[in-house]
């Protein structure tokens, strides 16, 4: 990744940050201390990121999708 692309993807990871963020608060979720920070942080991760990652490159690359049986 050259230096503008990790601006720019830091850039967007800030906005997600400040969705999950007001959602994490809205929902009232625990944020106290660090430990209960990384929970909040890795729970909305799975729940609003991760997925829509896979999904995006799984609709990249569908032939690299497929399960290749092993030998």
């Amino acid at each position: 990744m050259n230096p503008e692309q990790r601006q720019t993807l830091q850039a967007h990871v800030t906005e997600i940050a400040k969705f999950l963020y007001a959602d994490a608060v809205e929902q009232g979720m625990n944020l106290a201390t660090f430990g209960e920070i990384e929970q909040t942080v890795r729970r909305q991760t799975l729940d609003h990121v991760s997925s829509d990652l896979g999904l995006f490159w799984s609709q990249l690359a569908p032939e690299q999708t497929q399960e290749k049986p092993e030998n």
